[in-house]
């Protein structure tokens, strides 16, 4: 596995970018209307919570609104294809999870969008490292005491992620084979959903976006094992 596809994996490298075709957007009179800012994830996960702060900070320095769009799906495909479909005018813009650039090229033969072509990046805005959190029914302090406890339960632990082929679906699959535990992956539309039914006890196990994580773990609603 390249670095490039190790970084994606071991974190949530998120980036602002614009269609590749953007005319120049130092003209006097842009932006003269509303932009739109894509999530391609549910509303309530660590890309979600980062695009909303991101749209205000460019809503107060643009001086006009920014509508953040939420396109959950298909591991952030949909809202990739939304973007890369959308006018070339600079009033679409995309903040996708490191994974929909590096990961799903290498994932998936054939994509609806192509992450060199159809997208100039503008920003790097943040590097967020994944935790692992379970819910509290789990008898488990640390990693090595969730390990024995999955060993001594093989298959009956779920472990839930943002979507398949994700950044937080391929963490907790690397972790399966490191550590040699069986565990069942249920893919939701984003970290927002999956985090909620680890919160009423429907999964155990999530792996998710350190800024998303700590609000439920500070409350003790979900315990973190390490990040």
């Amino acid at each position: 596995m390249g670095s490039r596809a190790r970084s994606a994996l071991i974190s949530l490298s998120v980036m602002v970018a614009a269609f590749a075709a953007v005319p120049d957007a130092r003209a006097a009179e842009f932006p003269a209307r509303p932009i739109k800012l894509v999530v391609p994830y549910a509303a309530g996960g660590p890309t979600d919570l980062l695009g909303r702060l991101v749209g205000d900070f460019l809503s107060k320095d643009l001086k006009q609104p920014v509508i953040i769009e939420n396109k959950a799906g298909a591991q952030g495909a949909i809202g990739a294809e939304a973007v890369a479909r959308s006018e070339p005018d600079g009033y679409t813009l995309f903040i996708p999870a490191g994974s929909i650039i590096v990961l799903n090229p290498m994932l998936y033969k054939k994509l609806s969008y192509d992450p060199v072509k159809d997208f100039r990046m503008l920003e790097l805005i943040t590097d967020l490292p994944v935790v692992m959190e379970i819910h509290p029914s789990v008898p488990a302090r640390t990693v090595a005491e969730f390990v024995a406890y999955a060993r001594q339960n093989p298959g009956k632990l779920n472990f839930g992620s943002a979507g398949t082929g994700g950044t937080t679906h391929l963490a907790g699959e690397m972790f399966k084979q490191m550590a040699g535990i069986q565990m069942t992956h249920v893919p939701y539309k984003g970290a927002g959903p999956a985090l909620t039914d680890l919160i009423s006890g429907n999964i155990q196990v999530m792996f998710d976006g350190i800024s998303a994580a700590l609000p439920p773990v500070k409350s003790g609603l979900v315990r973190a094992l390490g990040g």
